[in-house]
């Protein structure tokens, strides 16, 4: 339940206008931590253990991909109007 509620509200605030803003490699780190941190919280893992396995373990993707992707639509929608 959470977890949806911070995937419905959280992410799209987190990827807004990432198709259209060109972030630098550590603004992109530091993004999907906070999001990674998100995971940790809801499923209450230790500050030290990783959760990265377990959101692949999920069939998320990562903040990191997301970002991708997002700039990846924006680019074939902007061309599409050409």
């Amino acid at each position: 339940m959470q977890l949806s509620l911070c995937e419905s509200y959280c992410l799209p605030l987190l990827a807004f206008a990432a198709g259209a803003v060109s972030y630098n490699k550590r603004q992109v780190h530091d993004l999907n931590v906070r999001w990674k941190v998100v995971y940790g919280t809801v499923f209450n893992f230790n500050r030290w253990e990783s959760v990265k396995g377990f959101i692949n373990g999920l069939g998320k993707l990562s903040l990191e991909y997301i970002l991708k992707v997002h700039k990846v639509k924006f680019l074939f929608s902007s061309v599409a109007w050409c």
